[in-house]
């Protein structure tokens, strides 16, 4: 059997480890903000790619939509004026290099049922936020279409990637 001090012993030095680690993590920011990270568009349009053998039928054709409207800023011109990052199945968009979520941004989720779904997060209250679902096939158009509605920047025709006034 262990001597009483030498437990004792062994238990202080266990808290002070505790406290010191506790300690060290409370120092430490971690906010869901600080988790993700803007990221190269031609990194985002990879990890759509990845995605789409998940789910059903359905699934894999929101999933190709999602990828259709990555690959559209990351091969043209919306590249270097746009930022984005995903979180979990989701395309977010914003318009500045900053933390992500740290300001308004476009969310571009799959849904189950194969539709793709627009949502700009401009405040915390859901039904106050634009909000539309589309086929997976005009998820470049609608893209397009928030970026007219908004006045992001001067839109962008699918078919030729390229500005028009």
């Amino acid at each position: 059997m262990y001597h009483a001090a030498t437990l004792r012993m062994w238990f202080s030095m266990a808290k002070e480890r505790c406290k010191i680690r506790s300690q060290l993590f409370d120092s430490l920011s971690f906010s869901p903000q600080a988790l993700l990270m803007i990221r190269p568009w031609s990194d985002i349009v990879a990890t759509f790619g990845q995605k789409r053998a998940l789910g059903d039928e359905a699934f894999r054709s929101a999933i190709a939509g999602i990828e259709q409207v990555a690959t559209l800023i990351s091969e043209g011109p919306l590249r270097h004026s746009l930022f984005g990052w995903t979180s979990m199945h989701d395309l977010c968009v914003q318009q500045t290099d900053t933390a992500p979520g740290s300001g308004p941004y476009l969310r571009v989720s799959p849904l189950p049922s194969g539709l793709v779904d627009f949502r700009y997060i401009d405040t915390a209250i859901a039904d106050r936020q634009w909000h539309r679902s589309v086929a997976a096939n005009a998820a470049p158009a609608q893209f397009g279409t928030f970026l007219d509605q908004l006045r992001w920047i001067p839109r962008i025709t699918p078919a030729t990637n390229e500005g028009t006034t």
